[in-house]
């Protein structure tokens, strides 16, 4: 019976690692819209 709670909780886990990278994901491409274009991330190109 051990196993089957560990397993449940690492698919909890999982799943709200899941919902927490895509809320982070959203935020990002919010924060990077401009409008009628996508910047680039501030690291990526540098020398723009």
């Amino acid at each position: 019976m051990g196993s089957v709670n560990d397993r449940m909780s690492r698919a909890e886990t999982t799943v709200g690692a899941e919902i927490r990278f895509a809320a982070r994901a959203r935020q990002v491409l919010r924060q990077n819209d401009m409008g009628d274009w996508t910047r680039a991330a501030p690291n990526l190109y540098p020398h723009q």
